[in-house]
């Protein structure tokens, strides 16, 4: 009796195992269970993005292998890439919803939601995707336009920002520093002189007494060179911009015989300056704390030192000896 009283315990445990799996099996959401690409597309054949929010939109642009905003400005390829690369590799897992009713409170509807990012190649959408409400630290609620289950991926609003300002390309000014063959700042022109060991900088008219800081001179160029605009202000030159009255003018010279000229000058009310470089034709407003390193390291008191004079030091030393005897007599014992 005992005996079958232990085998049908073992076969009630297998037949509940079994059920187990068979409805395991079946399941539509452990079905779903493993994730899955939320996005198809092939990043290389897209050339437009579109975002939109409530209130904004914004329209990237590829040409020539090269990203661009809608006002034909450069835009950050390395940003537009990154979230490219997002999109691509977003992944889905069980969904939180899964009826079209849920859609608006999660704020992934076609009326209500935080974004809308769209991909095209040309005028044919290939994907678009409704970012929602967070769902978490760095994870938002969204869906794919063509489903209505809603998913928690892990992507920020952030990484879509519908403002212009965000997309534009803030390195536009940058150049290399090892490329400037020439400064001119005011009345002082310095070329720099290279050789197989190094480069020196000389100052084009110096006097017996003047002496270069290569160093000071070395750590301003780099400091334009590695400017970063805050933001872009068009191409109409303004009144409050007082660029009649810079506070620094200075011309660059390259070794591919390009020049560059740059006008520094203070906003009018305002902490930020506007900066006009000759080889673009926008006007850019750039930080104080930016402009102020630039006017702290761009100018000739750092760059150009008086060199000390041994006549002068011989006077010094002779008029000490004459007020101090002991020095007299040390002088004439050497």
């Amino acid at each position: 009796m005992t005996n079958k009283i232990q085998l049908l315990t073992i076969l009630a445990v297998i037949q509940i195992v079994l059920i187990a799996v068979i409805w395991l099996q079946n399941d539509p959401l452990q079905g779903r269970s493993q994730q899955t690409t939320l996005l198809t597309f092939n990043s290389d054949e897209i050339n437009r993005i579109v975002i939109n929010d409530q209130e904004s939109s914004v329209q990237l642009n590829k040409a020539d292998a090269n990203w661009q905003t809608s006002d034909n400005f450069p835009a950050d390829q390395a940003q537009i890439n990154a979230l490219l690369g997002k999109l691509s590799t977003l992944k889905s897992g069980l969904p939180v919803a899964t009826t079209s009713s849920a859609l608006n409170r999660f704020k992934v509807s076609e009326d209500n939601f935080e974004r809308l990012i769209q991909l095209q190649k040309d005028d044919e959408l290939i994907a678009q995707l409704y970012l929602g409400g967070g769902a978490g630290a760095r994870r938002t609620h969204a869906r794919n336009a063509e489903q209505t289950s809603v998913y928690s991926i892990a992507m920020a609003g952030y990484d879509a920002p519908a403002k212009l300002d965000n997309w534009y390309d803030k390195t536009v000014l940058q150049f290399s520093k090892d490329e400037v063959s020439a400064v001119k700042l005011g009345e002082t022109e310095l070329i720099k002189e290279e050789d197989k060991e190094q480069s020196t900088w000389k100052l084009s008219a110096a006097k017996d007494n003047q002496e270069l800081n290569q160093n000071s001179l070395n750590e301003g160029i780099s400091e334009l060179s590695g400017l970063r605009f805050n933001k872009l202000l068009g191409t109409e030159k303004k009144p409050e911009y007082n660029l009649k009255s810079p506070e620094l003018t200075l011309d660059l010279s390259f070794k591919d015989n390009s020049k560059r000229r740059y006008h520094l000058s203070k906003k009018q009310d305002s902490e930020d300056y506007i900066l006009k470089a000759s080889n673009r034709e926008e006007y850019f407003q750039v930080a104080a704390y930016t402009a102020n390193a630039l006017l702290e390291k761009l100018t000739t008191n750092l760059w150009i030192e008086k060199k000390e004079n041994n006549n002068e030091s011989s006077s010094a030393t002779n008029e000490d000896e004459k007020k101090d005897p002991k020095n007299l007599e040390i002088s004439q014992q050497k």
